[in-house]
C-alpha cells in the first residue's frame, strides 16, 4: 500500500519526491496505460513549473549577501581614508583630508539605510569622487582607486540583482506561486497517482505490484525526512550552565 505524501511537506520536499517518483515511473514501460501516461505528463509539467518558481524564490536571497558585500566595501573606503588622514607623509595626509570632506557627507551609517537609500548614497558618493577637483587626491592615495572600483562593481551587481527581483515579483503576479504549485502537486500525487496505483496493484498485481512497492518506498523515505525535521523543530533546546554569551 502506497502512503500519501506527508501533509507537512515543504516545497523542496514535494519537488524532490515528485522528481524521484517520476524517474521511477519513466524507467518502466507504462505506455499501454493511457491514464497513467497522461498523469505522468501532467505531473512532469507541474513539477517543472514548481522547480522554476522555487528557483526564483531562492534568487531573492542573493540581495542580502550582495548588500553585505557592498557594505563591507563602504566601510573599507571610510576606514582607509581615516587611516590615511594620520599618515606620516604630508601629501598623503592632505589628500586624505580632501577626500574625507567628500565622504563624510554620506557617513558610515549609509550601510544601515534601506536598499534604495543605500544605493542612492553609494552612487552619489562614487559620482562625487569622480569630480575633477577631487580626482587627483583619490589617485594619490595608494590602492584607494582600486577599492572604489570594487565598490562600484559590487554596487552594479546589487542593482542587477535588485532589478531581477523586481522582474520576478512582476512575474509572480502573473503566475502561481511556488506554494500554490506545491499544494496542487501534492494533491495530484495523493489523490490521483497514489490512489490509482494502489487500486491497480490490487486488481492487477502482476503488472502493478512492483510499481506500487517502489513508489511506497520513495514516498515513505520522503515522509521520514519530514517527520524527522518536524521532531527536531519541536524538541526543546538543551542548555547547560556553562553557556556564555557570544557577544563581543
Amino acid at each position: 500500500m502506497i502512503p500519501t505524501v506527508h501533509a507537512r511537506s515543504i516545497i523542496a520536499d514535494v519537488s524532490s519526491v515528485t522528481t524521484t517518483l517520476l524517474n521511477a515511473l519513466t524507467r518502466r514501460d507504462l505506455t499501454e496505460d493511457v491514464y497513467l501516461t497522461g498523469l505522468i505528463a501532467r505531473l512532469t509539467n507541474n513539477n517543472t513549473k514548481l522547480t522554476q518558481a522555487n528557483m526564483e524564490m531562492s534568487a531573492h536571497s542573493l540581495l542580502p549577501s550582495i548588500d553585505k558585500k557592498r557594505g563591507e566595501y563602504v566601510q573599507a573606503v571610510f576606514y582607509e581614508v581615516k587611516a590615511k588622514r594620520r599618515w606620516p607623509d604630508d601629501s598623503v595626509r592632505e589628500a586624505a583630508e580632501q577626500v574625507y570632506k567628500v565622504i563624510e557627507k554620506y557617513g558610515l551609517h549609509t550601510i544601515n539605510k534601506s536598499y534604495a537609500e543605500e544605493s542612492a548614497n553609494i552612487n552619489a558618493l562614487l559620482c562625487d569622487l569622480e569630480e575633477e577637483e577631487i580626482k587627483a587626491a583619490v589617485t594619490s592615495l595608494n590602492g584607494f582607486a582600486g577599492l572604489l572600483n570594487q565598490l562600484e562593481m559590487t554596487q552594479k551587481e546589487f542593482e542587477a540583482a535588485y532589478l531581477q527581483e523586481v522582474k520576478q515579483k512582476v512575474d509572480a503576479d502573473k503566475n502561481r506561486s511556488a506554494t500554490e504549485l506545491s499544494l496542487e502537486l501534492r494533491s495530484q500525487l495523493n489523490k490521483e497517482l497514489v490512489t490509482y496505483v494502489n487500486t491497480m496493484a490490487r486488481v492487477r498485481p502482476v503488472e502493478y505490484q512492483g510499481v506500487a512497492e517502489e513508489l511506497a518506498v520513495i514516498i515513505e523515505d520522503s515522509n521520514r525526512r519530514v517527520r524527522s525535521r518536524l521532531k527536531k523543530a519541536i524538541e526543546p533546546e538543551v542548555t547547560g550552565k556553562s553557556n556564555v554569551s557570544e557577544k563581543n
